[in-house]
């Protein structure tokens, strides 16, 4: 199976491992057009070179063919980004990384009675979400190829449920958090712990 990375993500067949293939086929015609019974220093650097280049095309589609199965997608950039909203109209719904380190640091924004939603998701990397310490969160945390940890405080201290609130019964989460990696790590935070 081919796959080819363009701008707006993975796609299977065609494009750059397609080309890679003809590519590869045509210097192997022209290399075997001129019968020769001693093998040449130019051909056997056309082999290994050969080799090399198939490698790649396979590690790679095989990599990008990962990725594409985890449901999450390639958008957003590579490198490293952190986010520090201050306020809830600076606040976004969605925050994507394609490759590479995002922090979303949500510890400076005054969360009302209102939920709010945030989705953060990271293709291949480390995502790292930060909930301020008193603010009641539900989260939902995925890495298809990974892991995820929940800081110092723990997986207990992320757990909300989700009911009506009453005197008796659990608060209404003011924060809702949809944390995906593809392939990488999921850390969760609550107040820079």
């Amino acid at each position: 199976i081919l796959s080819s990375v363009w701008w707006g993500g993975p796609r299977w067949g065609g494009g750059l491992g397609l080309g890679g293939v003809l590519v590869l086929f045509g210097v192997v015609v022209v290399a075997l057009r001129r019968p020769t019974r001693v093998p040449t220093l130019g051909r056997i650097l056309l082999v290994l070179a050969l080799i090399v280049i198939s490698l790649v095309i396979l590690v790679t589609g095989a990599f990008f063919g990962a990725v594409a199965t985890t449901g999450v997608p390639l958008t957003g950039g590579i490198g490293q980004r952190i986010v520090q909203p201050t306020s809830p109209a600076q606040l976004q719904t969605t925050y994507r990384l394609a490759i590479g380190n995002m922090t979303v640091d949500l510890t400076r924004v005054p969360f009302g009675s209102a939920p709010r939603t945030v989705t953060a998701s990271v293709g291949v990397g480390v995502l790292v979400i930060d909930v301020p310490p008193g603010a009641v969160v539900d989260v939902r945390a995925q890495s298809s190829i990974g892991s995820v940890s929940y800081g110092d405080s723990g997986q207990a201290s992320f757990e909300t449920p989700t009911g009506p609130t009453t005197i008796f019964g659990a608060p209404r989460p003011q924060l809702v958090v949809d944390a995906r990696v593809g392939i990488g790590q999921v850390r969760l935070e609550r107040g820079g712990s």
